[in-house]
């Protein structure tokens, strides 16, 4: 099982600098944040279902809880997704694009729900500093 753990201690890391990356562009009000997010969530996904990119974006709601299911993601995992994904909702508002917004901030409360991460749960996100 070490294999697995230094498995899950990588995509923790990985995706704690997603997260980091996607906060630092928010806060810097750049103008292409909304732009350089979508890459993010896009890449938070990818890693944490190991799928395209692309597909992994596109999923329904309830198809995303249930990949994650069956995928037996790491519990500590899910609530870094769940927060990559509300940040992305965040940015797309920021830029008017509502029905994207509402499809990702379908897509976080689908994993919040299907896993019963409650909302605020600090994130492992605070624990790796940035290299």
């Amino acid at each position: 099982m070490p294999y697995q753990a230094d498995y899950v201690m990588r995509l923790i890391e990985q995706l704690s600098g997603v997260i980091r990356a996607m906060k630092d562009r928010l806060s810097g009000g750049k103008p292409q944040a909304a732009e350089k997010t979508d890459e993010a969530a896009t890449q938070a996904i990818s890693l944490v279902l190991g799928v395209d990119p692309l597909v992994g974006s596109r999923l329904s709601p309830d198809t995303l809880a249930m990949m994650l299911r069956l995928g037996d993601v790491h519990p500590d995992v899910l609530p870094l997704l769940a927060e990559a994904l509300e940040l992305h909702v965040q940015a797309l508002e920021a830029e008017g694009r509502t029905g994207e917004a509402d499809a990702r901030r379908a897509q976080a409360a689908a994993v919040r729900s299907a896993f019963a991460i409650p909302r605020g749960r600090p994130t492992a996100a605070r624990s790796f500093p940035p290299r």
